[in-house]
């Protein structure tokens, strides 16, 4: 599904420049020079219905969906990460390639996905081999302001690795917010927790919001990718991230490590709802550095129905709320394909 269109990416000599695409349509994505590759699956949604509510969630038992947190606990949920929902052309396809997620700041673009790997990107695993980049990061035309964050994708270390459904809704919510975030986060703490390829967070460093500093974390499996990302934003970029990033290790239902703020302003979590034995570590974490007054965005793809349970065990510490300050063509698309951008709070005690 390739498609001709003015690429943003200042190409190498002698290469073809990569089509511009959507983020719904970098679905199927192939690399233009080789027809007989696997099909490059950069994001993927199963298009069905969410609606959470109370009578879908009041009648769910919940204890058997509370593991024990722990090690144990840690390998049997990095084993699912890396099983989880890639099939094996995927696993195939997804292997050290190069993207740029443009995000507008016009709520009604839609966010756009360029493929830019090099077409001998795959003999070569370096982080430091040059790319055809964005030509402007940031910069401003027709369509308002331009946020471009550059990807790795690699799903060899698990599911992580790839760009997911609630990337586009979350990333396309804070870019067309940019003004209010900046009143609001300026000098604060953000984490995202479950990053993968710690594309929210990187945007959020992208944008410029003044804040005091931006947390990616996830397992230690998405350490190396996460890092090569922010070092490809940080040197390979046009210009550097303006806000400070950190990239650290935080599995969930474990102590929060010292080098994470343990109770940030701001917490941010795209896609995090994808294995049972997850769901309670998740809410721990969640609950260890959260206070009332914690901002929380929360965007979740619905897949199936033990989601619910994810759901039951939040309510127990937690409110949730539709985010409604969205573009309504935007939001009535999302939710059509299955997708909710939640405000959560943490009760009071």
């Amino acid at each position: 599904m390739a498609v001709a269109a003015q690429t943003l990416l200042a190409a190498e000599p002698g290469a073809e420049a990569h089509g511009r695409l959507s983020l719904r349509q970098a679905s199927v994505l192939s690399h233009p020079q080789d027809d007989d590759r696997p099909l490059l699956n950069l994001f993927s949604g199963n298009g069905s219905e969410a609606n959470i509510s109370d009578d879908e969630n009041s009648d769910e038992s919940t204890d058997a969906a509370s593991p024990v947190a722990g090690p144990s606990s840690r390998k049997a949920v990095a084993q699912g990460a890396a099983e989880s929902e890639l099939v094996p052309a995927q696993r195939q396809s997804i292997l050290n390639r190069r993207a740029v997620v443009r995000y507008f700041s016009d709520a009604t673009k839609t966010p756009e996905v360029h493929d830019i790997t090099p077409p001998a990107a795959s003999s070569s695993s370096s982080p430091t081999s040059t790319l055809p980049i964005a030509r402007t990061l940031g910069a401003t035309d027709a369509r308002g302001t331009q946020y471009d964050v550059l990807l790795k994708l690699d799903v060899s270390t698990g599911c992580g690795g790839r760009i997911w459904p609630a990337a586009e809704v979350l990333g396309a919510y804070l870019a067309s917010h940019g003004p209010d975030l900046r009143e609001r986060w300026r000098g604060r703490t953000i984490v995202e927790l479950g990053a993968g390829t710690g594309l929210a967070g990187l945007l959020v460093a992208r944008m410029g919001l003044g804040v005091q500093g931006v947390w990616i974390t996830d397992q230690d499996a998405m350490m190396q990718l996460m890092r090569e990302n922010l070092a490809l934003n940080q040197t390979q970029a046009q210009a550097p991230l303006p806000d400070p990033c950190h990239v650290e290790e935080l599995n969930w239902g474990e102590p929060i490590p010292d080098t994470v703020p343990s109770q940030p302003d701001v917490l941010l979590l795209a896609d995090c709802v994808y294995l049972e034995i997850a769901f309670q570590p998740l809410v721990d974490t969640m609950a260890a550095l959260s206070t009332p007054a914690t901002e929380i965005l929360f965007c979740y793809q619905k897949r199936r129905k033990a989601d619910k349970r994810f759901f039951a065990l939040l309510r127990k510490k937690f409110t949730f709320d539709n985010v409604d300050d969205d573009d309504p063509v935007r939001m009535e698309r999302y939710r059509r394909e299955g997708t909710q951008l939640l405000r959560v709070r943490r009760k009071q005690s």
